[in-house]
């Protein structure tokens, strides 16, 4: 990842990479002429806001970064990995690169013998991500394939999908799935969550996860608290299903 500052003000998120002395925003990026040092917890004026520093690995530093495809919201990450399972020695396979911002979560949970495969049908999207990071961690291979029809080599402990068309890639992908892991989904609209769970059910699998997560900030001032106007409400739906090993016991 790139080593760097996240800078929040009020009403705007910022991206400082202090390897290159760059200052970055959702839609553009200023060569800084000179560098200032700056740490978690300072304070920082630009243009006459004023920024609090945060560490550059922060999951909201995807709000300042430029990015070619709609992101997964932060919450909705956490909700989604945590579904999973994952422990820190599991192998884990990824579709939907994107920013990499959900991979850095799941490379997060990961020990030193787990290991993450994120296949990304797109060489624009995989060019973008390492034209941007300096390097990749050493548990993480980037495959350039297309999910549905990909060689997949080995058994996982977990599948998570962001992509528009993951009941397509479930045939490939059923027989490299542990018994009892955990096959998650991530998509925007109500017929594609529709599909995704039919497939997996026909598939075998026991569905234990469909739903959406609504986030409402509240506005803070004395004696006037209430919810925030900028209400953040449907980001996408979420479908976690388990695979069956077909053992049956009786007691």
């Amino acid at each position: 990842m790139k080593n760097g500052i996240l800078l929040r003000s009020a009403k705007n998120y910022l991206f400082l990479d202090t390897e290159h002395g760059v200052l970055e925003s959702s839609g553009s990026s200023i060569k800084l002429h000179e560098l200032p040092i700056i740490n978690p917890g300072d304070t920082l004026f630009y243009r006459g806001e004023e920024y609090t520093a945060i560490d550059g690995n922060h999951s909201y530093s995807v709000y300042a970064r430029s990015r070619r495809t709609q992101i997964m919201q932060p919450w909705d990450i956490a909700f989604f990995v945590d579904l999973c399972n994952i422990g820190s020695e599991s192998r884990v396979l990824e579709s939907g690169l994107g920013t990499g911002n959900l991979s850095r979560i799941i490379l997060s949970r990961l020990g030193e013998k787990g290991q993450l495969v994120t296949v990304e049908k797109s060489p624009e999207i995989i060019d973008s991500y390492r034209s941007s990071h300096e390097s990749v961690d050493r548990r993480w291979s980037i495959v350039n394939a297309d999910i549905e029809q990909a060689q997949l080599d080995g058994m996982f402990n977990a599948v998570l999908l962001d992509i528009p068309e993951p009941w397509k890639a479930v045939s490939n992908i059923d027989s490299h799935l542990v018994p009892g892991s955990f096959f998650c989904s991530y998509v925007p609209t109500f017929n594609q969550l529709e599909k995704i769970y039919l497939k997996l059910e026909e598939s075998g699998y026991e569905i234990i996860e469909t739903s959406r997560l609504l986030r409402e900030p509240i506005l803070v001032r004395r004696d006037a608290t209430r919810p925030d106007n900028r209400i953040i409400g449907h980001t996408g739906f979420i479908c976690a299903g388990v695979r069956k090993s077909g053992f049956v016991v009786q007691i």
